[in-house]
C-alpha cells in the first residue's frame, strides 16, 4: 500500500477528519491529466474515452493514501458496479467509521486496498427506512 506517512491513527484528526485536508493534498490537475492519459496509453485505452475514466487513488485520500505514488493510482471506470461513482460512496462511508473512532484507520486502509469490492459488502451502508 502506498500510503501518506504524515498520515497515522495519532494524526487523523489533524489530518483527513480534518475540513479542508484532500483540498490541501490533492496533486495538480497538471500532473494527474499526466498520468490518466500514460495509463489509458499503456492499457489501450483510446484517449478519446478520457471522460468514461477516472484516474482513482486505490487508498484514497480520505483515508490516507499517497497523492502521487504511482503504486497507488489506477484508472476506474466512473459507471457500473465496480465504477469509481460505487467506490467513492464506500470511501465517504470508511471515512465517516474512521473519523467517529468506530473503525481503525489501518483496518479502513486494507479493507479498501485489498478488495474494495468485498469491503463494501462488509460495509454496505444504512438502508433507509
Amino acid at each position: 500500500m502506498a500510503l501518506n506517512p504524515d498520515v497515522v491513527a495519532e494524526t487523523i484528526h489533524a489530518t483527513i477528519c480534518k475540513s479542508g485536508y484532500t483540498k490541501q493534498v490533492r496533486p495538480a490537475t497538471v500532473y494527474t491529466n499526466g498520468v490518466k492519459r500514460r495509463l489509458m496509453r499503456e492499457q489501450g485505452i483510446s484517449l478519446d474515452r478520457a471522460g468514461e475514466f477516472e484516474l482513482d487513488h486505490i487508498v484514497p485520500l480520505t483515508l490516507g493514501g499517497h497523492p502521487r505514488q504511482l503504486s497507488n493510482l489506477m484508472l476506474q471506470e466512473w459507471e457500473g458496479p465496480a465504477g469509481a461513482k460505487v467506490k467513492d460512496k464506500l470511501e465517504v462511508r470508511l471515512h465517516g467509521l474512521v473519523c467517529r473512532g468506530e473503525m481503525s484507520l489501518e483496518s479502513a486502509q486494507q479493507c479498501i486496498a485489498e478488495d474494495w469490492q468485498r469491503c463494501l459488502a462488509e460495509h454496505p451502508g444504512r438502508t433507509t427506512r
